[in-house]
């Protein structure tokens, strides 16, 4: 059949296009560039320009924002696979590197105090809060994109790694907002990266963000999950790649190249461009950056049909004003391909399916909108044939009932040259025909939203947010096309809308559900909490008694001091557990045991005691002889003795001066106080003048007492010494005085304690051993007598 090999034909470019080896060329010389290129019917030429990494030797980032999706599609073996491959990426971190983890669905939350490392004890708490974030909610891509900005500040060379669908349901994102904020992160060096999976992914914004910052995207096709540990190891090498920054892009043809501005250039991946015109081998390509020229020379051009996916992705971009390229890296070019491929099949198959059913109306706008897509493309000129030949047939009727063959369609490709020829109005052939196209752009819409909404109708009973946001994308797409019957536009509007009211609903019962189910496990979660606290405190309990038992059985062997410890122990099981038998049994049976102790160390010590007394008494009952006698000194000699100790009562070692014996000598001599309110400092030099002698106050000392010389005195005295004046003036202020360095000065009592002099007493009487010859006994009776 002609459409099942054009099929083939198209899946068979897939590899076609996947050869886009980077050419090296020897030292010296321009390293080479890759253009591939489809000439499109019409004479226009659309091309992918692939630039390879020349030289990115740039300073690799140290702080990254981690992106991670909490929205509702992530969950079951999505949710498994982010913490891994969020896992993965933390691991292969460089040591130097910092980390702020925020989870992301309709709102922002920070995960992290700031960027902390990724492997520290903050991480793995956010890392544990993440995994207990109920994923709810859709997300809102711009709003994770402005606080990951915000967060980065003025951090040159950080970027952004987001792990998720890459859907933003939650917000539109508009191009010109888009554009504002991407040309902001490029020009402050901040790369955007993301892992893309999910039952739906969005790979064309995960595209744009990454083509635009210099960032790569991994993508993994829905039910097709790659190994979490390599994606995420692969996923931090990329935020340690270097990245060039060019100012400026130019070409040596007058070619268009897409975008305008010049893309970043990575280590790991090359850059592309797509644009329109012809390209030569020799043809070459410069870049501006930092007062140096980097270029390519064109190294091959292949052109060929299985590139006419460049003509729709060229058309769309123009639709934003030349911003929306998709393509970080041929990777996502040939998943571009691949997604043309799927739609021109499946276009083919309804194609297929509208002419066995005799559906020729059905099948013409398929067919032209085969034809929109792909000009060249062999499947829409056959429906186009067959359409044409079997209107001939029923004299342009539409057929009422389907022939009953296996397909009607090849009956009448196959037949093709059996048929009499007809001459086809120009008005019944749409093309060029504006009605006619106004048609095609209807039944692409009406394709596009029945897709939509089964694909929602699918979704709404598991993920209700994600039917939701296709939805409301359809919706967007149908009020934005103009170009279209307006009364059939307003009935699939109204159509879209109606599901969505739906789809809101049912949502409401799934969130209700949802609550009902987490008010289960958190009911669930209490109850197992209750229980591992009171097992926990039986255990502790246990150890506890163990203690009590173990110190109890050291007492009984002798340890005294173990009665006290049993009992602290104890104490410390009936806090535990008030009011339990076990516990309270533990302090009465040690603090018994502890009183019963002491009891019987006194009794046995009083017993001791008595038996030594009873012996002091049949002592004393033992006679001495008086021989010799004992004969003691005259009064006379004692009087002597006496009179020639009193030098001796104390002697200071210190000297004093005069001016120090001065001091001494007027602290006897009378003085008048009669200070009203008067400063410290002014009653000080009012003594020092009254009595002519030196006195000055410790500044300092008084400082650290928060006295200082203005602190008022309030005193009246007459007929005292100077001494007893300075007492009774300074004591109730915590001061007193000192003689020192030949002044008295005026200080604190800590500071007077300090203050020590050297001092020699008399201690013969205490080392002069008793005269032998005596005996024990003669000493007893000798003391006794002294006594007397």
């Amino acid at each position: 059949m002609v459409f099942k090999s054009n099929v083939h034909i198209r899946l068979l470019a897939v590899a076609v296009a996947a050869a886009f080896a980077t050419v090296h060329v020897s030292a010296g010389e321009p390293p080479a560039a890759t253009v591939t290129s489809y000439a499109a019917p019409d004479g226009m030429t659309y091309f992918r320009l692939s630039l390879a990494a020349t030289d990115a030797a740039a300073a690799a980032p140290q702080r990254h924002v981690v992106l991670i999706d909490t929205s509702a599609s992530q969950v079951g073996v999505y949710r498994t696979q982010s913490m891994r491959t969020l896992e993965a990426f933390l691991q292969q971190c460089a040591a130097a590197d910092r980390v702020c983890l925020m989870a992301v669905d309709t709102q922002v939350q920070p995960l992290t105090t700031g960027f902390v490392g990724a492997e520290s004890l903050e991480m793995r708490e956010a890392v544990a809060r993440l995994g207990n974030r109920v994923p709810l909610g859709a997300t809102n891509m711009l709003a994770a994109l402005q606080a990951a900005s915000k967060l980065l500040g003025d951090v040159d060379r950080g970027t952004v790694t987001y792990l998720g669908d890459g859907m933003s349901t939650a917000g539109l994102v508009h191009s010109q907002t888009l554009q504002s904020l991407l040309a902001d992160l490029r020009s402050r060096r901040l790369t955007f990266s993301g892992y893309v999976f999910g039952p739906q992914i969005d790979l064309h914004l995960m595209g744009v963000m990454a083509n635009y910052t210099g960032g790569i995207v991994e993508y993994d096709r829905p039910g097709k999950l790659q190994d979490a540990v390599q994606v995420g190891r692969r996923m931090a090498q990329a935020t340690q790649a270097n990245v060039l920054y060019p100012q400026q892009v130019s070409t040596s043809a007058d070619l268009e190249l897409l975008p305008a501005v010049a893309l970043p250039i990575r280590s790991d991946r090359d850059a592309v461009y797509i644009g329109t015109g012809q390209w030569s081998v020799g043809d070459r390509v410069q870049m501006q950056l930092a007062g140096r020229q980097m270029e390519w020379t064109v190294g091959t051009v292949q052109v060929a049909d299985t590139n006419s996916f460049l003509r729709p992705v060229y058309r769309r971009v123009m639709e934003d004003g030349g911003f929306g390229v998709p393509f970080a890296g041929s990777q996502l070019s040939v998943a571009a391909q691949n997604q043309f491929v799927d739609e021109v099949s499946r276009l083919t198959s309804v194609a297929e399916a509208a002419v066995t059913a005799r559906d020729l109306k059905q099948a013409r706008k398929i067919g032209l909108a085969l034809k929109d897509l792909d000009p060249g493309n062999v499947a829409a000129k056959s429906v186009l044939s067959a359409v044409t030949k079997l209107q001939a047939q029923t004299g342009d009727q539409l057929a009422q009932a389907p022939q009953k063959q296996d397909s009607l369609l090849d009956t009448v490709v196959q037949d093709e040259n059996k048929l009499p020829p007809r001459t086809v109005p120009p008005q019944d052939s749409l093309i060029g025909d504006v009605e006619g196209q106004r048609q095609i752009r209807l039944q692409q819409l009406t394709l596009q939203v029945t897709r939509d909404i089964e694909d929602a109708r699918q979704l709404q009973v598991d993920d209700p947010d994600a039917a939701l946001g296709r939805l409301k994308r359809a919706l967007g797409t149908v009020v934005s096309t103009t170009d279209v019957d307006p009364v059939a536009r307003e009935q699939l509007e109204k159509r879209i809308r109606n599901l969505i009211q739906d789809v809101a609903n049912l949502k409401d019962i799934v969130e209700q559900r949802q609550i009902r189910a987490a008010e289960k496990r958190s009911e669930a979660l209490a109850r197992k909490a209750v229980i591992d606290n009171m097992e926990i405190e039986d255990e502790r309990l246990e150890s506890l008694i163990d203690q009590v038992r173990g110190l109890l059985d050291e007492a009984r062997h002798g340890a005294d001091d173990a009665y006290e410890e049993a009992e602290a122990v104890s104490r410390v099981a009936v806090d535990l557990q008030p009011g339990r038998g076990v516990p309270a049994a533990a302090l009465f049976n040690s603090e018994a045991a502890g009183q019963l102790n002491k009891a019987f160390r006194m009794r046995t010590l009083r017993a001791d005691r008595f038996l030594e007394v009873l012996h002091q008494v049949e002592l004393s009952h033992v006679p001495f002889p008086d021989e010799p006698p004992i004969r003691w000194p005259s009064a006379e000699v004692w009087h002597a003795l006496t009179e020639m100790r009193k030098k001796w009562a104390s002697v200071d070692l210190h000297k004093n001066s005069p001016a120090e014996e001065r001091i001494s000598a007027a602290l006897y001599e009378t003085t008048e106080i009669e200070f009203l309110d008067t400063p410290l400092s002014d009653a000080i030099s009012f003594l020092a003048d009254l009595h002519k002698i030196a006195i000055i106050i410790d500044e300092a000392a008084l400082a650290e007492e928060s006295l200082d010389g203005s602190t008022p005195i309030n005193h009246q005295l007459s007929g005292i010494t100077l001494r007893s004046g300075l007492k009774i003036m300074l004591e109730p202020l915590g001061l007193t005085y000192v003689i020192e360095d030949e002044v008295m000065k005026i200080t604190t009592q800590a500071v007077a304690e300090t203050k020590m002099s050297t001092r020699v007493y008399p201690v013969g009487d205490m080392v002069v051993p008793i005269s032998g010859g005596m005996g024990m006994m003669g000493g007893m009776m000798g003391g006794g007598m002294m006594g007397g």
